[in-house]
């Protein structure tokens, strides 16, 4: 199912180690990892895809935390 997603402009400007070029925002959901719990504003509990290389992905432990200030909009934004 694809989704409308629209990001601010200055939030995409401070996501500036993003490797995958930003398909977070082409509408396709699959391509999000899943959010198991928001960790504050700017940080997700997430299930990462075992197959994306994210500078923003930061294992804690058992756990793995999103830093990305782009996936991050899309959730508070969109809940997704």
């Amino acid at each position: 199912m694809k989704v409308d997603m629209q990001v601010n402009g200055s939030i995409l400007k401070n996501t500036i180690k993003c490797k995958n070029n930003f398909s977070c925002l082409s509408g396709e959901k699959e391509c999000l990892c899943e959010v198991r719990a928001l960790s504050g504003y700017n940080s997700l509990l997430i299930n990462p895809k075992s197959d994306r290389d994210c500078f923003y992905l930061n294992p804690f432990g058992s756990s793995f935390f999103c830093f990305c200030p782009t996936r991050n909009e899309i959730y508070n934004r969109y809940k997704i």
